[in-house]
């Protein structure tokens, strides 16, 4: 099957376990930072309307924040999993007495089988680094006639914060040598049709899947913390530059990325975050 993905993931991505240990130090500020990824998460929540015994699996469950709402929302057997220990660590910290699984695994390497009714992926799915394989996976996790709730920042624009960030990045003196090698271990696909296609190629039946523009407003430093949550994984990962990228660059790359936002910022002292979604839903056939 072909995604479309080489035209959208640039080669050359970091190595797995270094993207993996950049968000274990981000582990004890993420629930705070990801303020978007957390609203967009329950809303997402909220159309999946979960049963009252649903099992659900949390996939990229992060510090367990929403594995934790889901909680609220069912009293069946839930399970989150992410591939970083210092996430899961904090998810456990987090929701200790809730009767909450969570495991440390790779979402390209799911070994569960028909188990679950409901599979959640808030805000993951364009870290994973082999989707078609991660699709593969969710399939054989849910029971026939399970669903899928996906929501991810979606195609090349998903956040115009971290592409005006990277494109001044480009030309300042400071920082354009090393930024010259920048490889971007983000996937994203060009349109809403490439996703329906990437699932439904993997065995889903899609329901119902489109974009949406989410822009909301910020002060500068809540715009930095959204910033380095939402893409810090990947700006201030030294795996993504090669040779060159050491204290001092990232200090300027956080000086230019400050620069980018006071220079956005309104008269009212706030700024525009824009945020370009995807939301999908789609079922396991019972036939499968």
């Amino acid at each position: 099957m072909n995604s479309g993905r080489s035209s959208h993931f640039l080669t050359g991505s970091p190595p797995e376990d270094v993207t993996r240990a950049v968000f274990s130090r981000m582990a004890p500020d993420y629930e705070r930072n990801a303020i978007l990824e957390r609203a967009s998460g329950e809303r997402l929540l909220d159309m999946l309307a979960l049963g009252p015994m649903d099992f659900v699996l949390d996939l990229g469950c992060g510090p367990g924040h929403l594995t934790r709402s889901i909680r609220a929302r069912t009293g069946g057997k839930l399970v989150g999993v992410d591939a970083s220990a210092g996430m899961v660590a904090q998810a456990r910290w987090n929701a200790r007495g809730q009767d909450i699984t969570f495991l440390i695994k790779d979402a390209e390497h799911l070994d569960f089988e028909h188990g679950f009714h409901v599979l959640f992926c808030n805000s993951a799915f364009h870290w994973f680094s082999s989707p078609e394989r991660v699709v593969g996976g969710c399939l054989r996790a849910l029971r026939r006639g399970g669903w899928l709730g996906l929501q991810v920042p979606a195609t090349r624009q998903w956040f115009t914060l971290a592409r005006d960030v990277a494109a001044a990045a480009a030309i300042h003196p400071r920082t354009r040598e090393v930024f010259s090698r920048f490889r971007n271990p983000i996937f994203a696909l060009g349109s809403v049709e490439e996703y329906v296609s990437l699932f439904s190629g993997g065995g889903f039946d899609v329901h119902d899947a489109w974009l949406e523009l989410e822009t909301t407003r910020h002060t500068p430093k809540e715009a930095f913390a959204l910033f380095q949550a939402m893409a810090g994984a990947a700006f201030f990962n030294p795996n993504c530059y090669g040779d060159g990228a050491d204290g001092a660059f990232f200090a300027d790359l956080a000086q230019v990325a400050g620069d980018v936002i006071a220079t956005q910022t309104a008269d009212d002292g706030l700024i525009d975050v824009t945020v370009q979604r995807l939301y999908l839903f789609a079922v396991k056939p019972l036939t499968v």
